[in-house]
């Protein structure tokens, strides 16, 4: 039975709150205890609090020294790190459609730095930024010391207070199956996740006919040539990174992989692109910002991979 409610039963049902779901803070607290108190008064039983007053607003003054709120991480809080999506190429190594799809979405997420938005919409009736086949063109050029295949991509813009501007986004991602002295692992690797062959092997396994694929989205789903919606593609995402981190404690892969979602890859392509000593405007630049500050909430330096890279740097500094 719930009423009639003492303070010191209305105080420990506030404090548990925090720890129940509701990760907030006495701003939103607040409401929860006035509507007990309101129906409070409805059912006869009076003001909770009474005389004590006081008492009461003592503690409301010191609720957040006094209670922990518990945040439950959430999908796309980390970025993507490079060997997560190395990982990833053996979890899609077998050689069917859906997983040629995935290959070449993951890749492209991460050169492109496009938002998820592009590949995976919330729903079915908000298809409109969803690249199509005919945003790609391909050329090749000479660079890195090798005559590389590139796909150039032309984008409708993904924000929606730009569209009275048509205001659009290109950008392109070459061949890096080349001249890059690595391991023969490695180079499976890169070869698996390279955006150019990834996206030639989805296209030529593509499901639909030669006509609709001039004109259709590039990531739809194999078994229903319908796009793959935001959900569905975070969770299989989730799924196949819990599959590529199995080598982690099952704990610490399981607060990780929940903290990732398709927007991991962009804030960790721009972390990758930052940490290698690229300005911030370059990253800038990558993600399609107007303004460096923007770019500073997609990157994360923090870490203490990416400071022990500069103390290189630091050492060499002494001895000049």
């Amino acid at each position: 039975r719930l009423f009639p409610c003492t303070v010191t039963d209305m105080i420990d049902y506030l404090e548990w709150l925090p720890h129940a779901g509701v990760r907030a803070g006495w701003s939103v607290i607040r409401h929860y205890y006035g509507q007990l108190k309101l129906y409070s008064q409805i059912c006869g039983f009076g003001d909770i609090i009474g005389a004590d007053k006081a008492g009461f607003e003592a503690w409301r003054s010191n609720f957040a020294a006094n209670v922990q709120i518990i945040r439950q991480p959430r999908g796309g809080d980390l970025p993507l790190r490079p060997w997560y999506l190395r990982r990833l190429a053996a979890v899609y190594s077998e050689n069917t459609p859906f997983n040629k799809l995935m290959k070449c979405v993951v890749s492209l997420m991460w050169f492109t730095a496009l938002r998820v938005c592009h590949w995976s919409p919330e729903s079915l009736d908000k298809t409109d930024h969803l690249v199509e086949w005919e945003f790609i063109a391909s050329y090749s050029v000479s660079a890195l010391g090798a005559q590389r295949a590139v796909l150039h991509f032309e984008i409708p813009t993904a924000k929606n207070r730009q569209e009275q501007a048509a205001v659009s986004w290109s950008t392109a991602v070459c061949c890096i199956c080349e001249s890059y002295d690595c391991s023969e692992a490695e180079f499976a690797d890169l070869t698996a996740l390279c955006p150019v062959c990834a996206t030639e092997r989805w296209r030529q396994a593509f499901p639909c006919n030669i006509v609709a694929q001039s004109l259709g989205f590039l990531c739809i789903l194999p078994a229903t040539n319908k796009p793959f919606l935001r959900r569905a593609f975070n969770k299989e995402l989730r799924r196949a990174l819990d599959l590529a981190l199995a080598y982690l404690p099952d704990v610490e892969r399981a607060l990780i992989v929940s903290q990732l979602a398709g927007k991991s890859w962009r804030s960790g392509a721009a972390t990758q692109v930052v940490t290698e000593g690229n300005a911030g405007f370059v990253a800038a630049a990558f993600l399609g910002h107007a303004d460096t500050k923007t770019t500073k909430q997609y990157y994360h330096k923090g870490g203490d991979l990416e400071r022990l890279q500069l103390a290189p740097a630091l050492a060499k500094a002494l001895v000049q």
